[in-house]
C-alpha cells in the first residue's frame, strides 16, 4: 500500500477514536477528530482515493455540525460535492440535490451569499449536462433570486446569462424573453445594470426565432420607452432591419444582418448561432443576375425589331416617290 494512503488511513483511524467513549475516555473530542478527518482527507485527495476521501469529508461533516461550525460544515459538503461531481462523476442526483440544497442554507446562515450562488450555478450546470434539466433550473432560478435578495448583483449577472442559454438550449424562448423583462422592472437593480441595448436585442432576436414576428414588434415599441439611450444605439437600428427583412421575408438581409457584430457579441452566444442558421418561412426569392441580363438582352432585341419594321414603311414610301418622278421624266422627253 501507498505510504500515503497509509497516513491517510492513520489519521482517519485517530479521528474515530476521537468520537468514540469508553471506561476511560467520558466524552468525545470533536475538535480532535476534526483535525485528524481533516489530515485524512488531504492525504486521501493527495493518493487519489476519492471514495475514501468522500467517506472522511463525511465525519468532518458530522463533526463540525456538532460543534454547530455552520461555515465548516457549509464547506465539508461543497467539497464532497465536488468530489461528486468532479472526479466520481456520480448520477446519484438525488443526493447531490439534497447536498446542494444542505450546504446552500448553511451559507446563506452564514451570510457568505456569494458561495451559496456559485455552488448552485455549478451544481446546475452538472444537473443539466446529464439532462436533469428541471432540476437544474430549478437551482438557477433560486440562485437568481438569492442574488436579488442579497444585492450580489456582481454575482448575478453570471448566472442569469448561463439560465437564459440553458433556456434558449432548450428551445424555450418566451421564458427567457420574461426573464430578461423582469429584470427591466427589477426594484433590487437600483443601477439598472440590464437596462440595455443589448438584452433589448436579445429579445428582439427571440421573439424572431420564435417566430413570433407581431410580438417583436409590440416589444420593439416598448423597449424603445423603456431603455434609456436606445433610439441612439446601433442596436436600435438592427432590431428595426431585423423586424423589416423578416416581415419582408428578405432571407439575405436577414442573415447579414445576423452577423452584423451587435448580434454576433450578444450573450448568451447561443442565439447568434442560431440566428444564422435560421430559414424564414416562404422567403421571397430574388432574380439572379443572369436572368436580369437575359430580360436585358430580351428587351434591347425587341426594341431593335420593332426599330425595323418602323423603318419599312418609310422605304416604301422613299421607293414609291422615285418611281413616280421617273414617270415625269419619261412624259417630259417625249
Amino acid at each position: 500500500m501507498d505510504k500515503t494512503l497509509k497516513e491517510a488511513d492513520q489519521s482517519y483511524k485517530e479521528g474515530l477514536s476521537q468520537i468514540k467513549t469508553g471506561i476511560f475516555k467520558w466524552s468525545k473530542d470533536y475538535n480532535s477528530a476534526v483535525t485528524y478527518f481533516d489530515d485524512a482527507v488531504r492525504l486521501y485527495t493527495k493518493a487519489g482515493s476519492w471514495e475514501k476521501a468522500l467517506k472522511a469529508l463525511e465525519q468532518c461533516k458530522i463533526c463540525n455540525d456538532k460543534l454547530h461550525e455552520i461555515w465548516g460544515t457549509a464547506r465539508n459538503i461543497e467539497a464532497m460535492l465536488n468530489i461528486l461531481i468532479e472526479k466520481l462523476e456520480s448520477k446519484e442526483f438525488k443526493t447531490i440535490i439534497e447536498y446542494t440544497n444542505e450546504a446552500s442554507m448553511l451559507f446563506k446562515g452564514a451570510d457568505s451569499h456569494t458561495e451559496c450562488i456559485k455552488l448552485k450555478q455549478k451544481v446546475a450546470k452538472y444537473l443539466i449536462q446529464n439532462s436533469q434539466h428541471d432540476e437544474g433550473i430549478k437551482f438557477l432560478e433560486s440562485g437568481i433570486e438569492d442574488a436579488d435578495s442579497s444585492d450580489k448583483m456582481y454575482n448575478k449577472k453570471e448566472i442569469l446569462d448561463y439560465y437564459l442559454e440553458v433556456l434558449v438550449d432548450l428551445g424555450k424562448y418566451s421564458q427567457a424573453i420574461s426573464m430578461i423583462k423582469k429584470q427591466f422592472t427589477n426594484p433590487t437593480d437600483s443601477k439598472n445594470r440590464f437596462q440595455t441595448p443589448s438584452y433589448a436585442l436579445c429579445i428582439i432576436c427571440l421573439c424572431l426565432l420564435e417566430d413570433e414576428a407581431l410580438r417583436a414588434e409590440s416589444e420593439f415599441n416598448t423597449l424603445c420607452q423603456q431603455i434609456p439611450g436606445f433610439y441612439s444605439a446601433r442596436e436600435y437600428e438592427i432590431c428595426e432591419a431585423m423586424i423589416k427583412a423578416y416581415n419582408d421575408r428578405d432571407q439575405e438581409e436577414f442573415t447579414a444582418l445576423s452577423q452584423k457584430p451587435s448580434v454576433t457579441n450578444l450573450y448568451p452566444s447561443n442565439i447568434p448561432r442560431l440566428l444564422k442558421k435560421k430559414k424564414l418561412k416562404n422567403p421571397q426569392k430574388k432574380p439572379q443576375q443572369q436572368n436580369v441580363q437575359q430580360n436585358q438582352q430580351f428587351s434591347q432585341d425587341q426594341g431593335n425589331l420593332f426599330g425595323q419594321f418602323a423603318q419599312q414603311p418609310n422605304q416604301q414610301e422613299n421607293n414609291g416617290q422615285n418611281q413616280d418622278e421617273g414617270n415625269d421624266d419619261l412624259l417630259a422627253g417625249l
